[in-house]
């Protein structure tokens, strides 16, 4: 016999939305689920015909359901169950966040991986030594006060590019980086 209601987290569950039903559960105790525009609490029952909103950053996923179980499912009957209705703008969504890559790294979540730490060593390569335009204001030619030319390099450790007005380098030129700007490059 088919039951005419069940609670929303173990529908969730059962419709393999999450993978257990605490996490489903937790999701409703946080208002990421809402069941036809009401946020749900995990108690909260669906019927056939209600339409069920699943926050999962950056993207809400919208579902209708059009049968109910209490039982989980295989992922090949699910669709008999629940049909998924999301927007093609929230798909879209989720695409542009997947091709940002570590650019959209949130502060605190610790330090680079390996391969973010790659990926910024290549896009740093990539400019080739060019990173200020060619009609830079720092040239060759320009002295500063003390009659230094002016002279940039990149500090190995942050990656972060200083100039002469920032402090001036007495270093000889082996230990320079390779990264000094005239307006001939």
């Amino acid at each position: 016999m088919m039951a005419a209601e069940e609670r929303v987290d173990k529908y969730l569950w059962a419709m393999r939305i999450y993978k257990t039903r605490s996490i489903a559960t937790d999701a409703c105790k946080k208002g990421r689920i809402e069941v036809n525009g009401v946020v749900a609490k995990p108690s909260r029952t669906v019927k056939i015909g209600d339409k069920i909103d699943v926050r999962k950053p950056p993207v809400t996923y919208t579902f209708l359901v059009k049968a109910l179980t209490g039982n989980r499912l295989g992922a090949k009957l699910v669709p008999d169950y629940i049909e998924n209705i999301t927007p093609r703008s929230q798909y879209e969504l989720l695409e542009m966040t997947r091709i940002s890559g570590f650019v959209d790294r949130r502060k605190g979540l610790g330090r680079p991986t390996k391969r973010d730490a790659r990926e910024m060593s290549r896009f740093r390569d990539s400019a080739n030594g060019t990173i200020f335009p060619s009609a830079s204001p720092f040239s060759s030619d320009t002295t500063e006060p003390s009659g230094k030319s002016s002279i940039h390099r990149q500090d190995h450790y942050s990656g972060i590019y200083h100039t002469s007005d920032d402090y001036f380098l007495d270093w000889p030129d082996d230990t320079l980086d390779n990264t000094i700007f005239s307006e001939d490059d």
